[in-house]
């Protein structure tokens, strides 16, 4: 709401990242990085998500790092039970501890060991999903698969993006409504009689930013609907896009401190609410249609 530059697609994204339970969260790093450049370009996600291993399927070694060599894994499994032992020393390689390592501490009776452990692979879990994110949105979201010029091929042609599977036209509708609930109740708590009629910059900010991210958000339903109401539902989005515009020209009339481009501006996007509401009720939309005016 405050910041208007940030789209609201990427609440979702955090939201998912930020789940209490492992299980809701995104499966790799570089999935939640393509999911953060979606939601910034506007896009809906269509890589599929990656499947890692959990459980007995992961790996569950200790390696150690060293500078410039290959790391090596050695597998720590045995059919003896495990024997507490004492922690080797630190040396310069960086030695990384799985699980084993950890329930290996932990046995061995060293207060708070599972807990630092716990705290130390979060963070470093959480390093390293910003740095994916910062990579990615840096290099543009490139594979960095090799040029033609590097590898004397050719590459193969990129494969068109699938359409989006269609929505039910109940599931339309209630993700619409839901757009619409939410720009209607902020507007609603924000809007001033007085600043409608009187060119302010804070408010007219408020308000545009209010429309651009129900214009991204009507956007990304807009290729789900289903053909029965697609082209309404098309004709609806245009009309809301038709909002958004009005209120940036606003904005724009309200830094030039120009009254008169302001009003305009205001009467414009008043003046379609009729037809907005008839589009509504064309596609079966509820709370988008819940008044004329």
């Amino acid at each position: 709401l405050y910041v208007p530059e940030v789209s609201m697609a990427l609440d979702d994204v955090v939201a998912r990242a930020m789940s209490k339970q492992p299980e809701d969260r995104y499966p790799s790093a570089g999935d939640l990085g393509r999911a953060a450049q979606a939601a910034l370009r506007g896009e809906p996600t269509t890589v599929p998500e990656h499947t890692v291993a959990t459980g007995a399927a992961a790996t569950r070694t200790a390696e150690t790092i060293a500078p410039g060599a290959e790391a090596t894994r050695e597998s720590t499994q045995s059919t003896e039970p495990a024997v507490p032992t004492e922690p080797a020393a630190p040396t310069n390689p960086t030695r990384r501890l799985t699980d084993e390592t950890a329930a290996t501490a932990s046995a061995s009776g060293e207060p708070g060991s599972s807990r630092r452990w716990a705290i130390a692979a979060g963070v470093v879990a959480l390093a390293a999903a910003a740095i994916v994110i910062a990579i990615l949105v840096s290099s543009g979201g490139g594979s960095g698969s090799n040029t033609t010029a590097e590898t004397g091929t050719t590459p193969a042609p990129t494969k068109p993006r699938p359409k989006p599977k269609p929505l039910s036209k109940s599931e339309l509708i209630a993700k619409a409504d839901a757009i619409c609930e939410t720009s209607q109740s902020t507007y609603a708590s924000v809007r001033s009689a007085e600043l409608e009629e009187v060119p302010d910059v804070g408010y007219a900010t408020t308000l545009s930013g209010i429309s651009r991210r129900g214009v991204e958000r009507f956007r990304q339903l807009e290729p789900k609907a289903p053909p029965a109401v697609e082209p309404a539902f098309a004709k609806y989005v245009q009309a809301q896009e038709r909002v958004m515009r009005y209120d940036r020209q606003a904005l724009e009339a309200a830094e030039a401190e120009n009254t008169s481009a302001y009003k305009a501006a205001r009467a414009r996007r008043d003046a379609e609410a009729g037809e907005r509401y008839d589009l509504a009720r064309e596609v079966g939309l509820e709370q988008c249609s819940a008044s004329r005016g």
